[in-house]
């Protein structure tokens, strides 16, 4: 073989490593080899008394009894509603849920309170920097809790917590 035809690139040991390292890169920048992020299967839940969540994936019955709780947990996230029938003021019920919350995680409040004719929202920090985010919603007797716990070190998670929150509603 006639070697001196040949590109100088070609006849030494350090050009080949140049040349596999090169189609190595190109291998990898190109567009199709990328995998795309995993998108959620939505899917929507409607309880009895109309209300509807829209969750990442089918959620779990946690439990039947009084209050009725699903749940999800996925890429580290975790989701939760909860329902029952209205027995006492619902101020009242809601500040207990929120001192409930609020000594169980032990945190500060990132969000106050806030208390409507029918809808209740607060949000604490936890021990260890997550967020936990309620929203209370009543209708005709019936309260429907919405919570959601997440760090918020991720944009992503951020936004999937204000779209899971935002999508629950009568």
């Amino acid at each position: 073989m006639n070697t001196s035809r040949l590109p100088r690139l070609l006849k030494e040991p350090t050009g080949w490593v140049m040349i596999v390292l090169v189609i190595g890169f190109f291998y990898m920048q190109w567009p199709t080899h990328v995998r795309t992020s995993e998108q959620p299967s939505y899917y929507v839940q409607t309880l009895n008394n109309g209300f509807q969540v829209e969750w990442e994936q089918e959620p779990q019955l946690q439990s039947v009894e009084s209050p009725r709780v699903w749940g999800l947990t996925r890429k580290g996230m975790s989701f939760l509603v909860q329902t029952d029938t209205l027995t006492e003021d619902f101020a009242f019920m809601v500040s207990a849920f929120a001192e409930r919350d609020r000594s169980t995680v032990g945190g500060a409040v990132q969000e106050p309170l806030e208390i409507g004719e029918d809808y209740a929202s607060y949000s604490f920090f936890d021990a260890e920097n997550r967020i936990q985010s309620h929203r209370v919603f009543l209708r005709d007797g019936q309260w429907v809790k919405v919570s959601v716990l997440y760090k918020p070190s991720m944009e992503s998670r951020v936004e999937r917590a204000h779209v899971f929150l935002a999508n629950a509603h009568f």
